[in-house]
């Protein structure tokens, strides 16, 4: 009967204590390891949205600046409608896919400073009408250290800051970004030449070295 019973003898109460103890510590490991895997994904997520943004940004200028018409500006002069410095640029453009604009636009491209660091903002308009309540403003990318747009003459070395009521378009324009350094998006150099170089829709006036039948 001694025996029987020895054999059937329950836990004691450190032995419980202990085993509680582990359970308890196994369950805070888990926990634990279940909060830094999705901080993980979670930071993996945001680092790929940034990146996707970012190629958007870079695809988007590039094309609407490959397709820059350089249209001769309705006062004469012979400048070109293309005016920028290091914090934008302004330019008639094609009208691409995402936007639902028949015809050319016109394309405003300016840096903005905020508490967030530089933004690049898009703004949009038709070639012939006025910005509506509709035409929002949307940002390109945001949250960079610094933004700086500059320019290129053709048979140039130097980069101007300004292109203002120039004959010619610029033989290349560039955006540099630069991040602050816990930040993991990379901005490629991004350098970009206009492919159209002439005003093929304009009838040159000698009197008024602007386009005939053009007042706008």
């Amino acid at each position: 009967m001694m025996r029987r019973r020895a054999a059937c003898r329950g836990f004691t109460l450190v032995e419980a204590l202990i085993a509680t103890s582990l359970i308890a510590l196994l369950g805070v490991m888990i926990l634990v390891s279940m909060r830094t895997g999705f901080r993980m994904w979670a930071r993996s997520g945001s680092l790929a949205a940034d990146i996707e943004e970012t190629a958007f940004a870079q695809g988007f200028l590039r094309r609407a600046i490959e397709g820059a018409y350089p249209r001769l500006k309705p006062e004469g002069a012979g400048a070109v409608d293309f005016d920028g410095d290091s914090v934008g640029l302004e330019f008639l453009g094609p009208s691409l896919s995402a936007i639902a604009v028949a015809g050319r636009v016109r394309y405003r491209i300016t840096v903005e400073t905020g508490e967030e660091g530089d933004a690049l903002i898009l703004s949009l308009r038709p070639e012939f009408g006025q910005a509506s309540a509709a035409d929002a403003d949307e940002t390109l990318l945001r949250g960079a250290r610094s933004i700086r747009i500059s320019y290129l003459a053709y048979g140039s070395s130097e980069w101007a800051d300004n292109w203002r009521d120039e004959g010619a378009m610029p033989d290349l324009i560039r955006i540099s970004v630069e991040f602050s350094d816990n930040d993991l998006r990379h901005w490629p150099e991004f350098v970009v030449r206009p492919l159209i170089s002439a005003d093929v829709d304009c009838r040159l006036d000698p009197l008024t070295r602007g386009c005939k039948g053009r007042r706008r």
